[in-house]
């Protein structure tokens, strides 16, 4: 009932709403959290640190002002910025940015990869490549440009050069977005670009006769009205502050200034307008330029080297698992492999294996320093492993744990042998190595060492005839130690089911509004039973995973009753499931999640939400015998969704035939044998993808 508007007051919201108004005044609960919320409205709720701020003084500062210590024992200042500024000290912000280090991770990783060397600031600002790469929108991973509306404006402003990509920056903020339309529209050409006086045009004539910088109405105030440097500064301040007073005051000095060169009073005023308008809005060129500029350089990195600007990119984000979950997505979509760890090939770091991004062994759980230091330092020395045994020859101080955790994580599958097999011999080899390394300490020589090359296979270590782990185990193992699904996904046989059948991706959901009623797929990874603080009815907080994002689902006690009685076991870890809910987000901050009310299993969808089968049949190809047993399996699985048969005849025609025996029952095993008979593009399901609508919902229903 509160909007959620950052200009958002109590009182503004109780005069715009009836319905919180009436809850007010007719409920005792509302009436008390009224009247706190009252009183705690607009005080400090918590004493908070700039994030880049560094105050420089010439004596102590406990001597000016009072100091106290912050979340970590930082000394901080009991003052804000401006109290500290009036009494003399120097505020500066010194802005320390991750993108710097992504760029140089980049530019090590091209080196090692390629041989070639480059040096950022010699990076070519004019690459066809990277301005393509903006112009398609396809900038997630880009410094300042991947938000969904900044890749939307990337693609209506037609960015050419480097000036665009400043202005873009500058632009795309709550103020100046009103004349974004403005802006597009001179740049192709579509407005006339309009200068007030000419003195104006060599200042603005890069942003098309609009004030968009600090930078230019200071030069603005020099040629129109002869402002000195240090006058026109304080016009900079005193709009960078929004001191409205000052800027009153300033514009009596404005206007002698411009009489004397000649303008009159009516050109003067539509200058000073402009200027007083940006000053709701300005912004620094310098700081638009720098951001610019690393924005450009990101740019050209995944234009030209996706695969190591994206390992830079995941080195950086490690620890994150939704970012590094975003960022994989966007990895897959242009094609380019994520690969598990390689004792052969990796660092400690992620690193880049020809086109492909792997795993470095650090990210493996359990793996240390020390560890990865040895696998390293052995490859250096003997060249890549040969096969199983000789890693354990080679490397020093392996533990059973070590090995078990870099087998589990597909580091060692560079030897040929499945991860069961090489658990299985780890025991034997770390005591076959062990027994070396004690025979050359010794002096003495090992059977390898009397026997040649040839000869020594027939004494390799023996391996077993075992199958391979279950994929749903090998991929848990994968989950485990690396935080991520790498050989592929438990969601993945399902997923043509969950495409097919869902309203919104798992994925999309951060981008809808609150409250919005939604169908989604999804892999349950966890569920957490809880139970109410009020009367201890049971409810569940499940963990809900796609390919590509994770969110949680809440089934509050009525929903979570209601489930179990149709499906006692559909809260179960490990399952694909469809709900359908709302979109719920108390706090801009706090990520997207899920009010689940009605949750179904995978295998009923198609039976529950299929509204029509049709198959395409096509004259030339139809035999007899494909006629019969198509029509001898449908019999077998007969049930009450219509059937349609798209007939293309030899004449151009489509005949549109529906059974008189009726319609089928549509299963995954149905339509598997089907679309082995007539093939699969020649079945379409049309189903129901919408989501049941929610029931209304009462105050106080359901609360705890």
């Amino acid at each position: 009932l509160i909007p959620a508007d950052p200009k958002m007051t109590l009182q503004k919201a109780y005069d715009g709403s009836e319905e919180l108004r009436d809850l007010i005044a007719n409920e005792p609960w509302v009436q008390e959290l009224w009247k706190f919320a009252s009183v705690l409205e607009g005080l400090n709720r918590n004493m908070s640190m700039h994030a880049a701020g560094v105050i420089i003084c010439d004596t102590r500062v406990s001597n000016v002002c009072p100091i106290s210590k912050g979340a970590n024992d930082e000394p901080t200042t009991q003052f804000s910025a401006v109290p500290d500024e009036s009494l003399g000290l120097l505020k500066m912000d010194f802005l320390g940015l991750r993108n710097l280090t992504i760029i140089q991770d980049a530019l090590d990783l091209i080196e090692k990869n390629t041989g070639r060397h480059y040096d950022s600031s010699a990076i070519p600002d004019d690459d066809r490549k990277a301005y393509e790469l903006l112009n398609s929108g396809k900038t997630i991973g880009v410094f300042q440009l991947e938000s969904t509306g900044m890749q939307d404006l990337c693609r209506r402003f037609r960015v050419q050069r480097l000036q665009d990509i400043i202005a873009l920056i500058a632009l795309y903020r709550p103020g100046p977005m009103q004349f974004l339309d403005e802006f597009i529209d001179r740049k192709m050409g579509k407005i006339p670009v309009v200068y007030d006086v000419p003195e104006m045009e060599p200042i603005l004539k890069e942003t098309y006769g609009i004030m968009l910088y600090q930078e230019q109405v200071m030069q603005v105030a020099q040629a129109v009205a002869g402002f000195t440097l240090g006058g026109a500064d304080i016009l900079r301040r005193a709009m960078a502050k929004k001191k409205i007073d000052k800027m009153n005051k300033i514009y009596v000095e404005f206007q002698a200034g411009a009489r004397k060169r000649g303008h009159s009073d009516e050109i003067i005023k539509q200058v000073w307008d402009k200027i007083f308008m940006f000053s709701g809005y300005g912004f620094n060129k310098s700081h638009s330029a720098a951001y610019g500029l690393l924005s450009y350089r990101t740019a050209w990195l995944k234009a030209n080297y996706p695969a190591e600007f994206f390992a830079a990119i995941l080195i950086s984000e490690l620890g994150n698992s939704e970012k590094m979950a975003f960022f994989l997505k966007e990895i897959r979509a242009m094609n380019i492999k994520v690969l598990p760890p390689d004792v052969n090939v990796c660092d400690a770091l992620m690193s880049v294996d020809g086109p492909d991004i792997r795993f470095g062994l650090a990210a493996i759980k359990g793996v240390g320093e020390g560890a990865v230091a040895g696998i390293v330092k052995a490859r250096e020395e003997g060249g890549k492993f040969k096969d199983y045994g000789d890693f354990f020859e080679r490397v020093p101080g392996l533990s059973k744990r070590l090995v078990e955790n870099l087998v589990k994580a597909g580091a060692m599958d560079c030897f040929g042998l499945r991860r069961s097999q090489m658990l299985a011999m780890a025991d034997e080899a770390i005591a076959r190595a062990a027994e070396s390394a004690r025979d050359k300490q010794a002096g003495q020589l090992s059977l390898f060492d009397l026997m040649g090359a040839e000869d020594a296979g027939v004494v390799a270590q023996q391996v077993p005839d075992i199958p391979e782990w279950p994929l749903k185990e090998k991929l848990g193992f994968e989950k485990e130690l690396l935080g991520f699904y790498v050989s592929g996904h438990p969601i993945g046989e399902h997923q043509d089911l969950i495409e097919r059948y869902q309203s919104h991706a798992l994925e999309d959901l951060a981008e809808l509004p609150n409250n919005t009623t939604v169908r989604v797929g999804a892999y349950i990874s966890g569920v957490s039973l809880k139970t109410t603080k009020k009367d201890n009815r049971p409810w569940v907080i499940l963990n809900l995973e796609s390919r590509d994002a994770h969110t949680e689902c809440l089934f509050f006690p009525e929903a979570y009753e209601q489930a179990r009685q149709e499906n006692p076991d559909i809260f179960k870890p490990e399952t694909v499931v469809f709900i359908d809910g709302e979109t719920s987000q108390r706090d801009e901050d706090e990520p997207m999640k899920l009010t689940g009310r009605l949750i179904y299993s995978a295998d009923s969808m198609m039976a529950r939400f299929s509204q029509e089968l049709q198959v395409t049949l096509h004259e030339d190809e139809c035999s007899d015998e494909l006629l019969g047993n198509v029509g001898k399996l449908c019999q077998a699985n007969r049930g009450v969704l219509p059937l349609t048969y798209h007939v293309h005849c030899a004449d151009g025609n489509i005949a549109v035939l529906r059974p008189q025996e009726g319609g089928v029952h549509l299963t995954k095993e149905f339509n598997r044998e089907l679309g082995e008979l007539v093939g699969r593009d020649n079945l379409r399901i049309r189903v129901d993808r919408r989501p049941k609508p929610q029931r209304k919902r009462f105050w106080g229903h359901d609360r705890f």
